[in-house]
């Protein structure tokens, strides 16, 4: 290997760390500077008037059937004054993800006969959800509103811990508990995402079944089996629960053949606006990619076989794309927020990954102008970083500090038993964080939330300006 090749290698991996620590960096200032907002508060008088079980069990009947994510939601708002509450959370959250990940791109780096040093594959780790995290439909959304976070995040990492199980060579008895929890969570989670992993595991039972021909199942097929059972029943669970019915009621009644031209709408919606929209991170995160192909994969794949698995991804990934969107699309009878668009956000960076790395093989890093691309994107991607990194920590900063100025003008208003409508500023602009700003209307549902969790007895509203 050549001296160019050598500092570029060396480039390469160091680019990718300082690109993780720049991302951890951006997270935790996020991370330390967000607040519990909008249903949030709801969550916290459900707490204090009914409790955690009770609570849940109020929300299955009158609201939604989410029973995991409603009573752990519940079981945690208590600590919401605490100032390290919500990073603990979000770090919490963020961990997992980077560990079932980093797992996962393990065992396929394995499957494929391919050795990289664990440093390097932390550090595509991290790339990869960088990519997740600044191509999410919504940010704030996905990442920094807490019921949102244990609602549908914790459904998506859970689901890859659990592929992890099933598919480890591990078969203790706290595998086979790790497996029915995490089942459990995801169908009582989030109906969408559950039905998405059931019938992605119901493939998986298939193919064990028939192409295999394991008669009766292996090790891997009965914790197939085994999460298949216990997830579908608690979805069925959440998903026939009263309060489910209710909210199914409030939302727009649609044909057979209208939920079809919803669903076809939101499909191409995708590659119109979704892809264009978020190309530049797309291609500034996924460009490491290239590297790796062109230094890992060209020994385990023929440019034949290359050609093969871009076309066979790029069929499985629009097929997945349809399997993703169509839940939504039916249960919602619309596109769906982003925070249930998450899964098509880490679909994507996922996709744009190995076409990336396939690509890459295809890439002859002997090339002077080539290695100055790998060069000149990398300094632009710190530079994103550091740019996002100093505007956030302004932006998030005096959001936070306005928030916490309006928490202590209500509780000093409480102290004083203040009767009548308390008038409140509008905060400044959340940035990447997520806010749901009050109304100048007393009766609408985020003035009623806020209310209701603090427990006050006299109305409150943004003044008109």
């Amino acid at each position: 290997m050549d001296q160019g090749r050598i500092f570029l290698n060396k480039y390469y991996v160091g680019s990718l760390y300082i690109i993780a620590i720049l991302f951890l960096s951006l997270y935790f200032i996020l991370s330390y500077n967000a607040r519990i907002a909008g249903d949030d508060f709801y969550y916290l008088w459900l707490k204090n008037t009914y409790g955690s079980w009770n609570g849940m069990m109020f929300q299955y009947k009158q609201w939604s059937g989410r029973w995991t994510a409603h009573f752990i939601g519940c079981e945690l708002i208590s600590l919401w004054k605490n100032p390290f509450f919500l990073p603990f959370i979000n770090l919490l959250t963020i961990g997992i993800l980077f560990f079932s990940l980093k797992i996962g791109l393990e065992k396929i780096m394995l499957s494929l006969s391919i050795t990289v040093k664990k440093y390097t594959t932390s550090a595509l780790t991290f790339l990869l959800i960088t990519t997740f995290f600044f191509t999410s439909y919504s940010i704030g959304e996905t990442w920094f509103w807490y019921i949102i976070i244990l609602t549908y995040l914790w459904s998506i990492i859970l689901f890859l811990l659990l592929i992890i199980l099933v598919f480890s060579k591990k078969s203790t008895a706290l595998t086979y508990i790790l497996i029915v929890i995490s089942s459990l969570y995801i169908g009582g989670a989030s109906e969408s995402f559950a039905l998405i992993f059931i019938i992605l595991i119901l493939f998986a039972l298939i193919y064990y079944k028939k192409l295999k021909h394991e008669k009766p199942l292996n090790k891997i097929g009965t914790k197939l089996l085994i999460a298949f059972i216990i997830l579908s029943i608690s979805f069925l669970f959440s998903a026939f629960a009263p309060g489910t019915e209710i909210r199914q009621s409030f939302l727009p009644q649609t044909s057979l053949i209208g939920k079809f031209f919803i669903f076809s709408k939101t499909y191409f919606k995708y590659f119109i606006h979704y892809i264009p929209d978020n190309l530049f991170y797309l291609i500034l995160f996924s460009f490491p990619w290239l590297y790796f192909g062109s230094n890992y994969l060209k020994n385990a794949f023929t440019v034949f076989e290359i050609k093969k698995h871009i076309k066979k991804t790029t069929i499985i990934f629009l097929i997945l794309l349809a399997l993703f969107f169509f839940p939504t699309s039916f249960i919602l009878s619309e596109t769906g927020p982003g925070r249930s668009l998450s899964i098509i956000s880490i679909l994507t960076a996922i996709y744009f990954a190995i076409i990336f790395s396939l690509i890459g093989v295809f890439l002859d890093l002997n090339k002077w102008h080539i290695r100055n691309a790998f060069l000149g994107i990398s300094m632009v991607s710190i530079s994103v970083m550091i740019y996002n990194i100093y505007s956030q920590f302004n932006i998030s900063k005096k959001f936070s500090n306005a928030y916490e100025e309006r928490l202590l003008k209500i509780e000093t208003a409480k102290e004083n038993n203040f009767t009548g409508v308390l008038e409140l500023q509008k905060l400044p602009h959340e940035g990447m964080l997520f806010w749901d700003e009050l109304s100048t209307d007393t009766s609408y549902f985020t003035n009623k939330h806020l209310k209701a969790g603090l427990e006050l007895t006299f109305e409150i509203k943004l003044k008109s300006e």
